[in-house]
């Protein structure tokens, strides 16, 4: 597992990648985001790797809003075990 921060002048971009039934599960958290939210929120997508090539169709942007980095990576990891199980 990898962690790699993105230095960035505003939110913070931070990526990992997890193995899962031999597909690389690649997350990605950005945050915290302030739109009317004063703590501010964290925003997870998530894409699918078989052999080093992306799966056709396996980037997925989550839609809900996470308080906390931590929980927005986690969905990610388990949505990213979903699409593998559904469609690989």
């Amino acid at each position: 597992m990898s962690k790699e921060p993105q230095s960035t002048s505003g939110p913070e971009s931070t990526s990992d990648s997890i193995e899962h039934r031999g597909y690389e599960i690649r997350t990605r958290t950005v945050g915290p985001l302030h739109s009317g939210n004063a703590s501010g929120h964290y925003k997870a997508s998530v894409v699918i790797f078989h052999n080093g090539s992306k799966v056709e169709g396996a980037l997925e942007h989550l839609q809900a809003e996470f308080a906390y980095r931590e929980l927005a990576e986690s969905a990610a990891q388990q949505r990213g075990k979903e699409l593998v199980n559904q469609y690989c």
